[in-house]
């Protein structure tokens, strides 16, 4: 990926959206709607929100990059302009600050109104320790220009590629080589790493405490089993934001939000979380973006609605940091474009869409103005996975890789000091990336701001809580709440409703996306398995692939049929009423597994025949779904987590949502003409290519 090229000017704020889809793309009836898509949208924002460039640019972005291509094309195709403007609106409203007691309409904007900062490196202490951290995450990453390449090696201004001089990452951030200070911290992290090669993760992992011993926070943290985290862990009127590294296989994050849901007994019988995702362009520019359960990816399937809903949180500002430190400044601004250069090596010149980085710095425009280099601001890519930086092999690759990680914790501080000590809304940085949690704690320790981190340190649940003692609230937990889990949430809250909880999870599965729902009995049909996990089923049969594939975690509470048969009575009724402060969210009871007169597997220990098996197989194969779904579906099958039937109402629901959106492609592609004419959709792959 060329992931470097000359902005022609060193003022690069303000930049418009260039909507003439370069010619390199094949022309696709996607791609006119998306063209098509975002004249109408700077049109609304210039005309009603106030030229919102920020706005313009997420919005252009959440169609083409976020969304998947069926929701998009099943939403606008087939409208006229005026019904296209309508919704338009809807999503400029649904997306954006509005005043506090503004009861007209429901936003889903959390967090400060800009995304400026400025982090204080200025001294060659604090410059050398951002450069070791720096160091240790590129190291960890296996993303270091040469292999075993030592700190002081790191900092100087180019390394040797064979015959080659090669800059390295220190020289594009900083402008220049340096010789760093072998600093107190420096030495504590050496001491307390050791000399192994192995293991250093998990002795920084231990050692928090000890590397911040002046930080009041870190030094009181509390320390949560997953029997802690309750519907009251937080206290009551508080909210609390978690800004979402990606998440791990066992999607311990979005288990750990579901435990905090909990049913009101007032009027409207709301059913909240006291946590909630918040989504920030910063997180559009990971390559594990779509990675987490509750992704911006998922939430799609509501969003792209005539009347949408979410059940996340969002900040549409784009970030612009300003480093100061030893040697100037530096300056990481993000950038929209429908024309991001991206080169791979041995391959042709591809165009792709999306959010990139500008990085400057005051030695390099300083070399500029002198006419001593052509280049005065780099452009990086965003979404750089490590093994796409180590393919690519270049500086400003594996400082892009970087970049991911650091923008997000760059976000994070910026929330962090913009809402410390304002209001009943608390924002902390959410992760288990060891490197990316040391990296707050030292920019928040140096800037004076409090860190608000809530660290997920195993699996099982367990995490370290940093900065947010004044609103956890940790209780002996109700056994009969403690480890159940949660129907699908009502939607985003903007308060905590002032009464009682009650508890209605008994008889409640959890399938994969992380949507929960109560089964029905006397044989009843269970609904699809949730909107979230049909997304996903989609995302994958569009070509867009993902890397991790979390099995379905099947959660049974009924070991006591008679007792549940008696719950169902009261728990299956109509869904509950949505109140004035209730922001909608994906309602119904889907479910999986139910109890054991819905059909599901016995859990006796039989497995099923060869003959069923080969009959479900042959039955899933004449049906359109793609062949990673069948995998997964014949595995729950044969490890006796779904039955016969709920693996054939899975794929039918699938299928059918498959055929629906590639049906409202080609008629797009029938009414607007071109080389598709007749031939179906195509759809476009990513133009960043695989994380």
């Amino acid at each position: 990926m060329n992931t470097t090229s000359q902005v022609n000017k060193c003022n690069t704020r303000n930049r418009l959206v260039n909507t003439n889809i370069s010619p390199e793309n094949a022309t696709t009836g996607q791609l006119r709607l998306i063209k098509d898509l975002s004249k109408l949208v700077i049109q609304v924002v210039n005309t009603k929100f106030g030229g919102d460039q920020d706005l313009i640019h997420f919005l252009i972005s959440y169609y083409d990059n976020t969304s998947n291509n069926v929701f998009t094309s099943g939403l606008f195709s087939g409208k006229n302009d005026n019904e296209r403007t309508d919704i338009i609106e809807k999503h400029c409203k649904m997306f954006t600050y509005k005043q506090p007691g503004n009861k007209t309409r429901i936003s889903y904007f959390r967090g400060p109104k800009d995304m400026n900062l400025t982090i204080d490196l200025n001294d060659m202490e604090k410059t050398s320790n951002f450069a070791y951290l720096m160091y240790l995450d590129m190291e960890h990453d296996d993303t270091l220009p040469v292999k075993n390449m030592t700190f002081e090696n790191f900092c100087k201004s180019s390394y040797l590629e064979g015959n080659k001089e090669r800059k390295t990452p220190v020289w594009y951030f900083f402008g220049t080589g340096f010789e760093p200070d072998e600093t107190p911290f420096i030495l504590k992290m050496k001491r307390i790493m050791g000399n192994s090669a192995t293991g250093k993760e998990s002795r920084i992992k231990a050692s928090f405490e000890q590397i911040y011993d002046k930080s009041n926070a870190v030094k009181n943290a509390i320390e949560l089993n997953k029997s802690d985290v309750t519907p009251d862990i937080i206290k009551n009127p508080n909210f609390l934001y978690w800004l979402v590294d990606q998440e791990d296989k066992a999607r311990t994050g979005t288990r750990t939000i579901n435990r905090t849901a909990y049913t009101t007994n007032n009027i409207q019988s709301q059913r909240i979380k006291s946590i909630y995702p918040m989504i920030t362009v910063a997180n559009f520019m990971d390559p594990g973006v779509d990675l987490i359960i509750d992704s911006a990816k998922a939430d799609s399937v509501l969003v792209m609605k005539e009347e949408p809903k979410s059940r996340l949180t969002y900040n549409y500002h784009q970030p612009k940091f300003t480093i100061l430190h030893e040697l100037g400044q530096t300056n990481l601004e993000v950038y929209y474009s429908q024309r991001l250069d991206k080169k791979v090596k041995g391959t042709t010149k591809k165009i792709g869409r999306g959010y990139g980085i500008y990085l400057s710095n005051s030695m390099q425009k300083k070399r500029f103005r002198n006419k001593r280099d052509t280049e005065c601001v780099f452009r990086l890519t965003s979404k750089m996975s490590k093994d796409a930086a180590k393919k690519i092999g270049t500086a400003q690759a594996r400082l892009s890789k970087f970049l991911g990680d650091f923008m997000q914790v760059l976000t994070a501080v910026r929330t962090i000091k913009n809402t410390q000590n304002r209001g009943t809304y608390h924002y902390a940085l959410t992760t288990g990336d060891t490197m990316m949690a040391n990296m707050f704690l030292y920019i928040c320790t140096v800037n004076s701001v409090t860190p608000k981190l809530w660290f997920l340190t195993s699996a099982q649940g367990t995490a370290k809580v940093i900065g947010l003692n004044n609103i956890i609230d940790i209780k002996k937990p109700n056994r009969q709440n403690a480890g159940r889990p949660v129907p699908q949430i009502t939607g985003v809250v903007s308060e905590r409703p002032n009464s009682k909880r009650v508890n209605n999870n008994k008889n409640t599965a959890t399938s994969r996306n992380g949507t929960t729902s109560s089964g029905k009995k006397n044989g009843k049909k269970n609904g699809n398995n949730g909107n979230n996990g049909l997304a996903r089923m989609i995302m994958t049969s569009q070509g867009q692939n993902q890397n991790k594939r979390t099995p379905i975690q099947i959660r049974n509470s009924n070991s006591n049929r008679n007792s549940n048969n008696n719950n169902n009575k009261n728990n299956n009724g109509s869904p509950p009423v949505r109140g004035p402060n209730t922001q909608s969210g994906v309602g119904g009871r889907n479910s999986i597994a139910g109890n054991n007169k819905n059909g599901n597997v016995s859990s006796g220990n039989s497995q099923p025949s060869a003959e069923q098996r080969k009959k479900l197989l042959k039955n899933l194969k004449s049906k359109r779904v793609p062949n990673r779904m069948i995998e997964s579906l014949m595995k729950n099958y044969n490890n006796k987590k779904m039955s016969y039937n709920q693996v054939i109402r899975e794929a039918n629901t699938v299928g059918q949502q498959i055929t629906a959106g590639i049906r409202a492609q080609r008629m797009n592609t029938l009414r607007t003409g071109g080389p598709n004419r007749g031939g179906g959709s195509r759809t476009r792959a990513s133009p960043y290519g695989k994380p």
